[in-house]
């Protein structure tokens, strides 16, 4: 925020390749057999600056502050039959207005872009893990990022009395302009370096058309009665996404090879008494728009007990609700309460020794992009045919193709699911509790020293599961037809959104005429366990006070999260929704 009095100032941050670590990549010794780690060329230089400026519009009443980023960054990345230089160079922006109406009233107004577009060169390379350039596959160009405002009005009504109104719209960018677009990914797995043909730079392609766009509101207020501080809010937020992805040139298409006896997940089995090479030639589309809605309201009262002790009692309402790409509702939470206390205990009553805790329940809604992978509408599908040896000579350089083996899988026929089901109807919100202990002491000469316990637990999860097998057996030990058991295994299959470790309750259209049925798998059945997790750290502290020259603080935590699951992470396969 500007102040009465200009100032400004910049700063430039250079990050060359030749001081970054080096990646690696496998390697098997031609003389040895051994495998061993080697370094990989290229890396990442970066060049960081930042101009910025700030003060009075008008002395008193109108303040400015901006910023201004500016990036100069290449990255080169080589690996077995592939290399990319990386550039990218967009300037950002962020702008801040603070207006003085009156004393009384005060209104403030942010804009920020994070915008950037990146452009990559995509080469062949002649030798694995090389630097010589191959063939020009062309440039892709990738935008990410948006522009973000902020208003916020703030009104001093009386002494005892503040209310605040916020509003702001975020805009987020996930565009791609992919020149190989049209380019099959093809790829021979039957050899150790996975070798790649013709001319895509990438396997999947995001929607060119993708981005998010969050609408958000809130209120809040407080209202100071005595030894009573109330404080009380509402608010609501929109988001919508437009998201999906494709197969460059609407195949992925790799050789492998299937040893006699062995099948296909379309049922085929070689019979030949020989090992094959065969092609899975695989097509998957999906997307659409979606929408989430999120909104809450919440009631606190920090209350002075004693001259000595603040208790701080709370109590949040949330509802949470996400429509699938044909804007129908698919899950949707109400009334989700979630209490929260606090107690601080000045125990001399002098400030210099504090003791607090804190108690609290927070729920976390299903995050935005789930509607993709669950309810989205998808086409996915894929043929198998023997292979002929050899790969195209045109720039596309597909595999030869033989005769078709078995009948083409269908995964998903390109239609989103009726939202029931795809959610279990007794699906329960995820939540954690979370439990903190602390001390702060003052000591001279401005220093504070402090220790603090958190314990969290995780009481209930969300997750997409996608077991079809699990289902299907025990369909078939219930004594369900084979009909019936694939029908239902193919919908669990697909993936259904419920509390793992519980039981499933699934609404399942037989093709009967009898419309949805309810079934209900137990979690023994699913074999997936009850979910755990609990966090337990120390953060030990310190701080010295800014005195109008300097100032010093530190912590060191000690933590362990222990547990089954990660929540909406996972970090073993780099899943982060």
């Amino acid at each position: 925020r500007g102040t009465n009095e200009w100032k400004g100032g910049a700063n430039v941050i250079w990050t060359p390749e030749s001081l970054r670590g080096t990646s690696l990549h496998p390697e098997r010794s031609p003389t040895t057999g051994q495998w061993y780690m080697a370094p990989n060329p290229g890396g990442t230089d970066e060049l960081l600056a930042n101009i910025y400026a700030g003060g009075p519009l008008i002395k008193d009443k109108l303040f400015f502050f901006g910023l201004v980023p500016g990036a100069d960054i290449e990255r080169e990345t080589f690996n077995s039959s592939r290399q990319e230089l990386m550039k990218s160079n967009t300037p950002r922006y962020l702008m801040k207005f603070d207006w003085n109406i009156n004393d009384e009233n005060l209104l403030e107004f942010t804009a920020f872009s994070d915008k950037s577009k990146d452009k990559a060169y995509n080469y062949t390379s002649p030798v694995p893990y090389g630097t010589a350039r191959g063939t020009d596959l062309g440039k892709d160009t990738y935008t990410n990022g948006g522009e973000n405002y902020i208003a916020k009005y703030t009104s001093w009504v009386t002494n005892d009395l503040t209310v605040s109104a916020l509003a702001g719209l975020g805009r987020y960018n996930r565009k791609s302009d992919i020149s190989s677009s049209a380019c099959p990914y093809v790829r021979d797995d039957r050899t150790e370096a996975l070798t790649r043909y013709g001319c895509a730079s990438t396997s999947l392609i995001t929607d060119p058309d993708a981005n998010d766009e969050r609408r958000a509101w809130r209120i809040d207020a407080e209202w100071n009665l005595g030894d009573h501080g109330l404080r009380f809010g509402l608010d609501n937020e929109k988001y919508k996404v437009v998201d999906g992805s494709f197969y460059s040139g609407g195949l992925v298409e790799r050789v492998f090879t299937l040893n006699p006896g062995s099948g296909l997940s379309n049922g085929y089995v070689n019979n030949t008494g020989a090992p094959i090479d065969y092609i899975s030639a695989r097509h998957l589309e999906n997307g659409g728009a979606f929408t989430t809605k999120n909104s809450a309201y919440y009631l606190e009262d920090n209350w002075q007990v004693t001259k000595n002790v603040l208790a701080s009692l709370g109590v949040r309402n949330e509802s949470f609700e996400n429509l699938n790409a044909e804007d129908k509702t698919f899950i949707k939470v109400k009334n989700t309460w979630a209490p929260r206390l606090g107690v601080v205990w000045d125990v001399q009553g002098n400030q210099q020794t504090k003791l607090y805790a804190n108690a609290g329940r927070y729920y976390i809604p299903v995050m935005s992009n789930t509607n993709v992978r669950l309810a989205g509408a998808e086409l996915d599908y894929t043929d198998y045919y023997a292979f002929n040896g050899s790969f195209g000579t045109d720039k596309f350089g597909r595999p030869g193709r033989g005769a078709q083996l078995g009948d083409r899988l269908v995964v998903s026929d390109g239609a989103a699911g009726d939202p029931r089901s795809v959610v279990d109807p007794n699906i329960k919100p995820m939540y954690q509790d979370e439990f903190i202990l602390g001390v702060q002491q003052a000591l001279a000469n401005r220093w504070t020293v402090g220790a603090k316990l958190t314990h969290r637990k995780l009481k209930s999860v969300m997750d997409d599961m996608c077991n079809d097998e699990g289902a299907y057996n025990w369909a078939i030990g219930q004594g369900f037809s084979e009909d019936r058991a694939d029908i239902l295994a193919g919908s669990i299959g697909h993936c259904f959104l419920y509390n793992p470790g519980g039981d499933l309750t699934a609404n399942i259209d037989f093709e009967d005429g009898k419309g949805l049925t309810p079934v209900t798998i137990p979690a023994a059945a699913l074999g997936f366990p009850k979910p755990k997790r609990v966090f337990n750290s120390l953060e030990l502290s310190f701080e010295r006070a800014w005195d109008g020259v300097w100032n010093l603080q530190g912590s060191y935590v000690l933590a362990y999260n222990k547990g089954n699951t990660e929540g909406y992470v996972k970090s073993d396969i780099g899943q982060d929704d």
